[in-house]
C-alpha cells in the first residue's frame, strides 16, 4: 500500500517537474523585480502623508520630463542600432577565424560579466574631464580636450552609447553569430560562382537568413 501510494505521488509530481524546476527562478524575479516595480508605481500615487494623489505626475513637466523622454529615445535608438552594426561586423569576422575562435568569443563576452555599476564607474574615469583616458588619447593626438559628460554637449549621448555598447554588444554578437552559423555554406559558394562579391553576399544571403535572429537581438536590447 505504501509502495503504491509512493508511486502514485511520484507520477503526479513528475507531471509538474518542469514547473518545480523553474519555480525558484520565477519566485526570484517576482520578489526582486516585479514586486519592487509594483510598489514603486503604487507609491508614485501617494503624497508625503500616504494619501492618494495625482500631484506627483502633474509636477513632472517642471522636472524636465519631456527632455528626459527625448534623451531616452536618442540614447536607446542610437545604442540599439550602433550595437547592431558592431555585432554584424564582429559576427562576420568571427566566421572568418579558423583558430582561437573560442578564446576570442570568451574575451568578447567578458564585459557581460562585469556589474553595471562597476562598468559605469569605469567609464566615468574614461570620459572624465579634463584628465580622463579619452582626453589623454586626444592629447596624444594633439586634439583639443572635450568635456564628454557635459549635459549641454551632444558628446554626452556618444559617451553613454559607447559605454552601454561596450557592455551589452556581446549578447547581440552571440545571437547573430549563432544565426550566421545556421546559414548554408552552399548559398555562399553558389553566389561566388555567379560572381557575387563579399558585400553582395552579405546583404543578399546573410542578412535575409538571419532576420529572425536580428529581430530577437533587437527585441532583447530594446526591452533592456
Amino acid at each position: 500500500m505504501v509502495h503504491w501510494l509512493g508511486d502514485f505521488i511520484y507520477m503526479k509530481l513528475s507531471k509538474y517537474s518542469s514547473f518545480f524546476l523553474v519555480l525558484p527562478a520565477v519566485a526570484f524575479v517576482l520578489l526582486f523585480s516585479f514586486l519592487p516595480a509594483a510598489l514603486a508605481v503604487i507609491n508614485s500615487f501617494r503624497n508625503s502623508m500616504g494619501s492618494f494623489t495625482l500631484n506627483n505626475y502633474k509636477l513632472l513637466p517642471s522636472f524636465g520630463i519631456y527632455k528626459a523622454i527625448e534623451d531616452t529615445l536618442i540614447i536607446s535608438i542610437g545604442a540599439i542600432f550602433f550595437q547592431l552594426f558592431l555585432a554584424l561586423i564582429a559576427s562576420s569576422l568571427l566566421l572568418k577565424i579558423s583558430r582561437g575562435r573560442s578564446i576570442i568569443m570568451a574575451l568578447i563576452l567578458i564585459p557581460m560579466s562585469i556589474a553595471t555599476v562597476v562598468s559605469a564607474i569605469l567609464f566615468t574615469f574614461v570620459f572624465e574631464y579634463p584628465g580622463g583616458i579619452a582626453n589623454e588619447f586626444l592629447g596624444s593626438m594633439h586634439i583639443g580636450l572635450q568635456n564628454w559628460l557635459s549635459p549641454t554637449s551632444f558628446l554626452v549621448y556618444f559617451s553613454i552609447i559607447f559605454a552601454d555598447s561596450w557592455k551589452t554588444t556581446p549578447i547581440m554578437i552571440l545571437i547573430l553569430y549563432s544565426g550566421m552559423l545556421r546559414v548554408p555554406q552552399e548559398l555562399y559558394y553558389a553566389a561566388s560562382v555567379d560572381g557575387a562579391g563579399p558585400i553582395r553576399r552579405f546583404f543578399s544571403i546573410t542578412i535575409p537568413n538571419i532576420r529572425s535572429f536580428i529581430a530577437v537581438s533587437l527585441l532583447i536590447r530594446g526591452i533592456s
